[in-house]
């Protein structure tokens, strides 16, 4: 169980108050589906301020609690310097689903070349890793020590591949749906915020898609699902605790709930939030 956002955002308003709620929800989250949890496994960010030609990319991660440390006031500060210009990118506090495999390549946001940019994912759920793996390796001959990895390290290279075969992230999320519905690797949720970063510009993704296990939960349902938040500064996508134990939106925000084993896809710009089903 993790919590995160994702965003596109005109200067530094937004992000300094997600981030900042997102530091609340890991400390104490009354939300989770067995009672209050915390997420004390690591965090990290990927945003981008400007174009990436002559923007600014802060990419921090780490293995440590986001409310006990001691960078985090650093981090916030270099990250909200700008003003007029446009932020994009994810950020996200892990509660390990395994915390045999936390450190600092493994905590999010994860992130895999392509022939193109680079891929930062984020995600909140649990997939098979090993049924990734077993496709990642037969189908695109690569190697990892997956025992030392965890799902989302792995889920990236995968999308990391598909994306460089087709040349369009949203299309390769679509694919990368259909073959974890086709493979069974969905354990909970591929709820998950992807950044990618091109000398052509910045594209930032959502997807939700729940197992059965989930739908037919409710308090675990209500737990995944997303909000997103539209405002005259940008757009925000963000985990249910940030919205409804904190108040990130101030009561503006509306949520997203997958009604079948459907992926729901978001794109986010400056000005909107395009979601459809794939």
């Amino acid at each position: 169980m993790c919590r995160f956002a994702a965003l596109v955002v005109s200067g530094p308003n937004l992000v300094k108050e997600t981030l900042l709620k997102l530091k609340e929800a890991a400390k104490a989250d009354p939300m989770g589906p067995s009672g209050v949890v915390n997420h004390s496994d690591g965090w990290g960010l990927a945003v981008i301020q400007g174009n990436p030609r002559d923007g600014k990319l802060t990419l921090y991660k780490a293995a440590k609690p986001i409310y006990d440390d001691p960078s985090f006031n650093m981090v916030l500060e270099s990250l909200t310097q700008s003003t007029g210009v446009v932020y994009g990118g994810v950020m996200h506090v892990l509660n390990a689903d395994d915390k045999n495999v936390v450190s600092t390549v493994t905590v999010h946001p994860v992130n895999a070349q392509v022939n193109d940019g680079e891929l930062y994912v984020v995600h909140n759920g649990v997939v098979d890793k090993f049924k990734v793996y077993e496709y990642l390796k037969s189908r695109y001959g690569v190697k990892l020590k997956v025992e030392l990895m965890n799902d989302a390290y792995v889920l990236a290279q995968l999308l990391a591949r598909i994306y460089d075969d087709v040349g369009d992230l949203g299309y390769a999320l679509s694919k990368l749906a259909g073959l974890i519905r086709n493979g069974d690797w969905l354990k909970s949720a591929l709820n998950a915020g992807f950044l990618l970063i091109k000398p052509s510009g910045i594209e930032v993704y959502i997807t939700l898609m729940y197992s059965s296990s989930v739908l037919n939960n409710e308090r675990r349902r209500k737990y995944y699902n997303l909000f997103m938040i539209k405002s005259s500064l940008g757009v925000v996508m963000a985990s249910s605790t940030l919205i409804k134990a904190y108040g990130l939106g101030n009561g503006t925000a509306e949520e997203i709930e997958p009604k079948g084993s459907e992926l729901i896809l978001c794109k986010l710009s400056l000005s909107s939030i395009n979601c459809e089903e794939a």
